[in-house]
């Protein structure tokens, strides 16, 4: 892929070191949010795709990297490519977060959180518009997922309360997958401009850029990175 030769090409760093780069990076992407005024008053979300993709291509950037190895050494190890695809990577980058996660519970809450400020995932407007790469099951299943997600989040007490077992997890590796389906068919124009901008599109593509940004997040409070920006928030 383009973007997994942009991250190789990168020049030699040390694994801290590209994480506070991609931290920055993230915390920016978090920032933005694009607005339009309207003459009558209020405003409404333009560009509801420009964060998403962003943090896709972070996110392309985080799974290219053995995180495990790259801990244990000065320099970068990444995944070789023949015998790495797209989704042996991300499973792997799901598992080394998943470990961090076992071990400090409250991080996977502080990381979703976010989705508690959103309404809940059901209704019509979930129902996503099939394609010949995305079927009305898969997106039926994506946000039913997104859903248990959000009432594992709603009954804690508190942020370590979070359960960390493999229904979590299972949950976290289908959302993933469903979104990097979301991935290309973006980029390779299965939808069109007009699509996007539909209003409850617009609504579903919210919710993969804050599930995306829950991955990174948890990526980063694994790393060190203690600060998250609370304008992930949509």
């Amino acid at each position: 892929m383009e973007e997994a030769e942009e991250v190789e090409e990168m020049p030699d760093r040390s694994a801290e070191e590209l994480v506070t780069v991609l931290h920055g990076v993230h915390c920016d992407n978090s920032k933005l949010q694009y607005y339009a005024e309207r003459p009558s008053g209020g405003r409404v979300s333009i560009m509801p795709l420009t964060p998403f993709v962003y943090e896709f291509f972070l996110f392309n950037s985080l799974y290219q990297v053995d995180w495990a190895a790259s801990n244990e050494d000065t320099g970068l190890v990444f995944h070789p490519e023949n015998d790495f695809g797209e989704s042996k990577k991300q499973r792997t980058f799901l598992s080394f977060i998943k470990h961090h996660a076992i071990e400090k519970p409250a991080d996977l809450y502080r990381a979703f959180e976010p989705l508690l400020h959103i309404e809940k995932a059901e209704g019509d407007w979930t129902r996503i518009t099939p394609d010949s790469r995305i079927s009305i099951l898969q997106g039926d299943r994506f946000f039913r997922d997104i859903r248990q997600l959000q009432v594992l989040l709603e009954q804690c007490r508190t942020p370590s309360d979070i359960p960390t077992n493999k229904k979590t997890f299972e949950i976290l590796k289908e959302c993933t997958y469903f979104i990097y389906l979301v991935r290309n068919n973006i980029f390779h124009g299965s939808k069109t401009l007009g699509e996007v901008y539909e209003r409850n599109q617009k609504r579903r593509i919210e919710v993969y850029d804050l599930f995306l940004k829950g991955l990174t997040s948890l990526f980063f409070l694994a790393s060190g990175k203690d600060t998250l920006n609370p304008c992930s928030r949509p």
